[in-house]
C-alpha cells in the first residue's frame, strides 16, 4: 500500500474493511480487506483516504451533489434558493436535508453555527459541536470561524479555521454541506 498522507491511501491496495472516500471528489466506495480499489467510478481519481466521522461526509446520491472539480456547475437547489432571495438582500447559508431546504439569514453581526439549542444555524448531527462555527458579518464581508470544534470547518474542500466567505463557497461543518448564496 501507498500511502500519501496518514488517512490517505492510493486506489491499488485497502488495507481496512469500510468505507473509503475519493480525495478529488469525496465519492465513497466500501473495501473490504485486501481489496483492489479501482480508480473512482465518479471523478478517475485513484487517491483515497478511510471514511470516519471525523472527516466530511462523503458524497451520497441524496444530495445530488455537484462534481468537485467543475467547481462551476452548481446544484440546482442551490441555485433556486438564490433566485428566490429578494435583491439586495444579505447573504444566507442553505443547506438540503432530505427533500427540505433550508435557508438562514446572516443579517446578525455574528451568526453561531452546532449542535447547541442557543446557534443561529442549528444542525442536530452528531458530527457537529454544539459550538461548531461562527460567522462573523463586518459590513459587506463575511468571515467563518471555526469555534473550536471537533472535526473541524472545510471551506471548498480545504480546512480552514478562518475563512472569508462569498457567493457559492461550501462550507462543511461536520458531515453537513453547507452553500452560502446571495442575490
Amino acid at each position: 500500500m501507498t500511502l500519501s498522507t496518514p488517512n490517505s491511501a492510493s486506489h491499488s491496495m485497502a488495507t481496512r474493511r469500510g468505507t473509503h472516500v475519493c480525495v478529488n471528489c469525496g465519492f465513497a466506495l466500501p473495501a473490504e480487506l485486501d481489496d483492489e480499489l479501482p480508480d473512482c467510478p465518479n471523478c478517475g481519481a485513484t487517491e483515497f483516504r478511510a471514511a470516519g466521522m471525523f472527516a466530511p461526509r462523503a458524497m451520497s446520491p441524496r444530495y445530488d451533489l455537484r462534481v468537485e472539480r467543475d467547481r462551476n456547475v452548481e446544484l440546482d437547489w442551490v441555485v433556486e434558493a438564490r433566485e428566490s432571495l429578494a435583491p439586495g438582500s444579505t447573504p444566507c447559508l442553505t443547506f438540503r436535508d432530505e427533500e427540505i431546504v433550508h435557508v438562514f439569514s446572516l443579517q446578525e453581526p455574528l451568526t453561531r453555527i452546532g449542535r447547541s439549542p442557543v446557534a443561529h444555524v442549528l444542525l442536530d448531527d452528531p458530527t457537529v459541536s454544539r459550538r461548531h462555527a461562527m460567522i462573523a458579518r463586518e459590513g459587506g464581508r463575511l468571515r467563518l470561524f471555526d469555534d473550536r470544534s471537533l472535526n473541524g470547518v472545510y471551506v471548498n474542500g480545504e480546512r480552514v479555521e478562518q475563512s472569508d466567505l462569498v457567493d457559492g463557497d461550501e462550507v462543511v461543518i461536520g458531515s453537513v454541506r453547507l452553500y452560502v448564496v446571495a442575490p
